[in-house]
């Protein structure tokens, strides 16, 4: 370290700003992980979180893994969000440390590395950027990666005893996201392995630390879950069978493809400046003239309270930010790059191990890892995990031996990714996934759920769920009592009810095979569940499941059930900007009636 650069005043200010500005962020999103809920895919996460053992057949098992903390934070939605908040930020934050001391061969002080591994991990929680905050298998998956690759980067130390726990980690990794997503850890065990051949680092002995890990935490969770790996595959492959029913565009010929994307203007202005103004910042922090230094010093502190405005609800609108804006944060790579061209044109020298090559590799190639597998467009389910993009630019500013202080350019750096992250993270609470306006907005608070968990929603939010919870009451519907779901939409419904949702978490609407999934969902569910179960339907709603599904068990709806409430969805359930009725159905024949003409049924089906 310059100690000429240290004894400058200015030389700890970015780092004081990074500091402040981590807790700041931290206590931002904690703080609104009490508003807002959408009734669609994150109701669906908190019914499989609730009770993943009610059902047969998943790709996925995230439900599993995160059963436990939904039950320690008994089923607090709040509390189960922020705790998916900090986990995820610790995560990031001891990657970020060890990278930075990997990368830097402890030229770093212990407190840079600190305060800005703080800073660069406020960008995880981009992950949240359409507010969708509720523990899923997306937040599994990432969080999954972050400790496959805090293994990754243990393994290089000198010390056996690290590069064991390493090992150890990336085999739990690989597991977690086998769990969460296994297409995504497809991916992740071609990373690992290319990583160690491009690093020097492959042993035979050494891969199987990880390959013995994962395979024995998949032992432990197939007996677990199924009580038998042979039932475990058995539960993987039929669903396997629902994703080809329903036809929502999984399948093996699209997994590997390459899409596209586009930047706003908004966007592109943001990227530039984002990559032009922490070289900027350092050259000024660094000038010798004290007039230009404090002239430096005013405008980025004009930046960071312009900044600060975000979390303080004083911002500018983020309207022209599109679907892609998670991508911006590649301009810690692009400042990376342009800072080592101007290093070597100034014949500084650049000090890049092979290791640390291949490390910056991994890293940049983990975002494709996360979106491998899914059917939206790549570039936008890559974007959530950018935080990984961070750091081969990082690698590279750090091997530099430039004229500029490492560890100012390091916090500016931080300063800059946080900037960007609070930019990306407005944008989704001024636009909550399926809601129907900014969070700070709402101000009705409701118990969704288990009693004590309270949200602040919308009023049309809240009236609807009112409406739900006095027409069940005054059917006398009791908690846990079956429900299948024709609305094809509403998991949530169900939910703010405490019903046992029947056949899948989400008996999704909308798609090409949609009603064949209801019937290969319900075929799986016993005939004495059935004939107690209650429905949900929306005969003219976007997602609606068809009726006739009910002759799959024996029952169609004129003759076995019976009118029992009904009120109106508001515009903005699910997406769809119309209101629609949703009626609730209470079964009108005797359990005995229905479990003998659903026995029939299927005995009838099976001949």
């Amino acid at each position: 370290m310059n100690s000429i650069h240290e004894s400058k005043p200015s030389a700890k200010l970015p780092l004081y700003l990074v500091a402040i500005a981590s807790i700041l962020i931290l206590v931002w999103i904690l703080n609104y992980s009490r508003y807002g809920i959408d009734f669609t895919d994150e109701s669906f996460y908190l019914v499989w979180a609730a009770s993943p053992f009610s059902y047969d057949a998943s790709v996925s098992q995230f439900g599993f893994i995160l059963h436990p903390f939904y039950l320690l934070f008994d089923g607090n939605i709040a509390h189960f969000r922020q705790a998916n908040v900090v986990v995820t930020y610790a995560l990031a934050c001891f990657l970020s440390f060890a990278v930075l001391t990997t990368a830097s061969k402890d030229t770093l002080s212990i407190t840079v590395r600190l305060v800005t591994s703080l800073g660069l991990a406020t960008a995880s929680l981009t992950l949240f950027s359409i507010w969708l905050v509720t523990p899923n298998y997306n937040s599994l998956n990432f969080q999954a990666l972050l400790v496959a690759a805090i293994g990754i980067v243990s393994t290089s130390s000198l010390k056996l005893r690290n590069q064991l726990w390493g090992l150890i980690l990336v085999g739990i990794g690989g597991w977690l996201s086998f769990m969460a997503k296994p297409s995504t850890a497809v991916i992740l065990a071609l990373l690992v392995a290319a990583y160690w051949v491009l690093s020097g680092n492959f042993r035979t002995r050494t891969a199987l630390v990880p390959m013995v890990v994962s395979g024995i935490l998949l032992l432990v969770s197939a007996w677990t879950i199924d009580g038998s790996v042979e039932q475990f595959v058995k539960r993987i492959s039929m669903g396997l069978e629902v994703g080809r029913l329903l036809g929502g565009g999984h399948s093996i010929e699209k997994l590997f493809r390459l899409d596209n994307y586009s930047l706003s203007q908004v966007e592109k202005f943001t990227l530039m400046m984002a990559t032009i103004l922490p070289g900027v910042f350092g050259a000024a922090l660094e000038w010798k003239k004290v007039t230009y230094r404090y002239l430096g010093i005013f405008a980025l502190v004009s930046l960071y309270l312009l900044m600060m405005l975000v979390p303080l609800e004083i911002s500018p609108s983020t309207a022209h930010f599109g679907m892609y804006k998670g991508l911006l944060l590649i301009f810690v790579l692009y400042g990376g790059i342009i800072y080592s061209i101007i290093s070597l044109i100034n014949q500084n020298p650049i000090q890049l191990s092979r290791k640390n090559l291949a490390l910056a590799c991994f890293l940049l190639l983990l975002p494709y890892s996360h979106a491998f597998g899914t059917n939206g467009n790549y570039w936008w389910a890559a974007s959530f995990a950018s935080f990984f993009w961070l750091f081969p630019g990082l690698i590279l500013v750090v091997s530099n031996r430039g004229t500029l202080n490492t560890s100012n350019m390091i916090a500016l750096l931080a300063l800059a990714v946080q900037a960007v992250s609070v930019l990306l993270l407005q944008t989704g609470m001024d636009a909550p996934y399926r809601q129907t306006q900014a969070l700070k907005l709402n101000d009705r608070a409701v118990e969704v759920g288990r009693p004590g968990s309270t949200l602040l929603l919308s009023s049309s939010f809240a009236e609807y769920l009112s409406d739900v919870t006095n027409n069940a009451n005054a059917a006398k519907f009791q908690q846990n009592t079956p429900m299948i779901d024709l609305t094809g939409r509403s998991p949530g419904t169900l939910y703010a009810l405490n019903a046992d949702s029947v056949g899948q978490a989400w008996m999704i609407g909308g798609y090409p095979g949609s009603l064949r999934l209801a019937e290969f969902a319900l075929k799986s569910v016993s005939c004495e569940k059935l004939a107690v179960a209650w429905l949900l339907s929306e005969p003219s709603g976007p997602r609606s499941i068809s009726t006739s599904v009910l002759t799959t068990f024996g029952a169609n709806l004129s003759a076995s059930y019976q009118r029992a409430g009904s009120w109106s969805a508001p515009a903005g359930i699910g997406g769809h900007n119309k209101e629609i009725e949703q009626i609730l159905w209470m079964p009108s024949r005797p359990p005995e009636t229905a479990i003998e003409a659903c026995i029939a049924t299927r005995m009838g089906t099976n001949k």
